[in-house]
């Protein structure tokens, strides 16, 4: 995996998850959002629930949870 592309993606979704967090705490406060191309691609109540998907989804490990 390639750290500097790692770190990029990293900002990016969170950049993305901070514009959008307010309309979000309704319906997922609790909640670890998966994210990947400052997409959010799925909720999970537990962080390493959405790290495994993340791993399973994403082979190249680029992906971040917010």
């Amino acid at each position: 995996m390639d750290a500097a592309r790692q770190d990029r993606e990293v900002d990016r979704n969170y950049d993305a998850f901070v514009r959008v967090l307010s309309s979000l705490l309704p319906e997922h406060r609790d909640e670890y959002a998966l994210m990947r191309d400052g997409e959010i691609v799925g909720f999970f109540v537990k962080p390493g629930d959405a790290n495994r998907a993340g791993v399973e989804t994403y082979a190249d490990g680029v992906f971040s949870i917010q």
